[in-house]
């Protein structure tokens, strides 16, 4: 479900704009939306596969009482069907302190018919999207950007520190959207808000529990933390009884299989296989341990060309490119193969972190930013000062600078601070996105591993236990021995302990020379005089030549005229012709990314139009 919310003095049509803002999150004009006069404004929803649930996510109370639930919340300590019917009919007060009880990715919005106030609630980790913009005389929410210059009362802006995060780490960071003037709200916050007086209240309901470094292996309570896991996926089971898992060669989603195996709850498998990533083990070994654990499974593998069709472009509107997803981002060839007939999929997004590092290495920020963070100099940043103008550039890198030097203030300079960091970030705008906005759309995403309870053991776990997936391990060899005997693969890489077997071990550290294979090759492939040598042989890289119809369709359509780009520069990539040099590849994948968003911001491109969208002259 998509929320939209709209209040304010200066607004002269409150349902004309919620009209508006529900209309642009659909994904076809067939899908059902719903809007609610209240006092002082309007709110609206668009259904989606919340419709797959047992469990309505939108109830009426007494006296004018609305409850409307985007994502899929679970209660842990009973029924949420008489959770959510209690907070349907209750106040604001009450309502605000027992939707901080539910568990799971969720966004909640509650109207109180009596006290005419509106109560916001996040899930703990800020999972689940909802945007705002609050100023005076305007209070808007809604799930998706798009929402917001569809009403007519925000401009499309870039939000330059936003944007400095999006081509520095790949992602947001932050409360910040790549929309200027629109904020995201923020994890396991409380807000209530009197449209009458226009003020708004907002509280924090939940935080991480203090760091325990001095843990041992033996410390940590792994039996709790599966009795916890298991009571999720109940919870989540309540919602609908069947699924498929998202099943790979790695811990998480095995994890996931074998505890629905143990509690006899129905599921198949889908599972991925890439033959040029870690030889194929990662889906080789899905296939493995689907069999092991008696699960049946289908075995898909990535469209031919799927990064220039149009099915690309169509993800690209249900993401509103808040990822960087050309390279390395395999998991979007998933969103082709979910079908609503699954009605959910299990997805294994929280316990990598609770059981693995958030962050691998040691060393605190200092670390971090030279593993993760491209800096000025490097030939991404480059190929942002070459395409766009200098004013615009220089705002996005100092911007964002600013920023991150604020949101990694907010951490301590330690392996926990880094592995937070990660988690409030990295978790929240990169990993969440396919679950909680790609595959929504389509299926209802079961994502266990995300509990207060859980992660009030697990958010004090030290690096020194989950590096080297020794906590992982340790789960497996002594609570789930019938899963332990596949390797596993993560990241690329094959993965194993000798104490398993040593030739399960042996052939991990085999699959696992894969990733250096590639980056050698790579490397090789951008030697002067080399690149050509290898093409002959046919060794060269398809994907690193990288002429994609899509992107040069595009291009072309780009105003080299446009105020926030370098004109020189981008009527020079419009004449270039492959075979393109490195910085030409980044340029045009920078490119790409801005202009796709500028057209799905301004309701040019959408996904009802996807298919058609580039026949025609925009």
């Amino acid at each position: 479900m998509k929320l939209a919310a709209c209040f304010g003095s200066d607004v002269m049509d409150h349902a004309t704009v919620i009209s508006d803002m529900t209309h642009a999150q659909c994904l076809s004009e067939q899908q059902e939306s719903m809007t609610f006069k209240i006092s002082h404004g309007n709110v609206g929803c668009v259904i989606g596969s919340d419709r797959f649930s047992s469990i309505p996510l939108i109830r009426k109370g007494p006296n004018g009482n609305l409850l409307m639930i985007s994502g899929v919340p679970i209660y842990m300590q009973g029924s949420l069907d008489c959770m959510l019917q209690e907070i349907a009919e209750s106040n604001y007060q009450t309502a605000a302190n027992l939707l901080t009880s539910l568990d799971g990715a969720f966004v909640a919005l509650f109207w109180d018919g009596q006290e005419q106030k509106l109560v916001v609630v996040s899930d703990c980790f800020g999972l689940q999207p909802l945007n705002i913009v609050h100023r005076k005389g305007l209070f808007l929410l809604a799930t998706e950007l798009k929402a917001f210059p569809s009403s007519g009362l925000v401009q499309t802006e870039l939000d330059t520190a936003a944007w400095g995060a999006f081509f520095s780490l790949g992602f947001n960071i932050g409360d910040h959207t790549q929309l200027a003037g629109v904020t995201r709200v923020e994890p396991a916050t409380v807000m209530v808000y009197d449209p009458a007086k226009e003020s708004l209240e907002s509280s924090v309901y939940w935080s991480l529990p203090k760091p325990r470094p001095e843990m041992t292996l033996d410390d940590v309570d792994l039996g709790e933390m599966l009795q916890i896991l298991q009571r999720e996926i109940e919870c989540y089971a309540s919602h609908r009884e069947n699924g498929t898992v998202l099943l790979s060669g790695g811990f998480d989603s095995r994890l996931i299989l074998s505890l629905l195996k143990r509690l006899d709850i129905a599921c198949e498998g889908l599972i991925l296989k890439v033959p040029y990533k870690a030889f194929g083990n990662d889906g080789r070994y899905g296939e493995k341990i689907a069999r092991r654990l008696g699960c049946p499974f289908k075995t898909v593998h990535p469209p031919k060309d799927y990064f220039s069709s149009s099915s690309y472009l169509r993800y690209l509107a249900i993401d509103e490119v808040t990822v960087q997803s050309l390279v390395g981002h395999m998991v979007i060839y998933v969103a082709e193969h979910l079908k609503p007939e699954m009605g959910a999929v299990w997805e294994g997004l929280g316990p990598g972190f609770a059981f693995a590092p958030g962050y691998p290495l040691t060393g605190g920020f200092s670390t971090y930013l030279k593993d993760r963070c491209r800096d000025i100099d490097t030939q991404q940043w480059q190929a942002v000062q070459s395409v766009f103008s200098k004013s615009v550039w220089q705002a996005m890198y100092e911007n964002f600078r600013e920023l991150l030097m604020n949101e990694i203030g907010k951490f301590t300079d330690d392996d926990f601070g880094t592995a937070r960091f990660q988690i409030a970030n990295q978790m929240r705008y990169y990993l969440a996105n396919n679950p909680t906005t790609v595959y929504a759309h389509t299926v209802l995403p079961f994502t266990p591993g995300l509990s207060k309870d859980l992660w009030n053991l697990a958010g004090s776990i030290p690096l020194s236990l989950t590096s080297d997936m020794k906590l992982y391990f340790k789960l497996y060899a002594d609570y789930l021995p019938e899963a332990k005997n596949v390797p596993f693969c993560s990241g690329g890489r094959g993965i194993s302990n000798k104490t398993f077997t040593p030739l399960l071990d042996a052939e991990a550290k085999l699959a696992s020379m894969d990733k250096y294979i590639r980056y050698y090759k790579n490397r090789l492939n951008r030697k002067k005089g080399i690149g050509p040598i290898l093409n002959k042989l046919g060794l060269k890289s398809n994907v690193r030549n990288e002429y994609n119809p899509l992107i040069e369709e595009v291009i072309r359509r780009i105003d080299p005229g446009h105020p926030l780009l370098n004109a020189e520069s981008v009527l020079k990539l419009q004449k270039d012709e492959p075979p393109y040099s490195w910085p030409s590849r980044l340029g045009r994948r920078t490119l790409f990314y801005w202009q796709t968003w500028q057209w799905i911001m301004e309701g040019k491109l959408s996904t009802a139009n996807a298919s058609t969208f580039l026949k025609n002259n925009y």
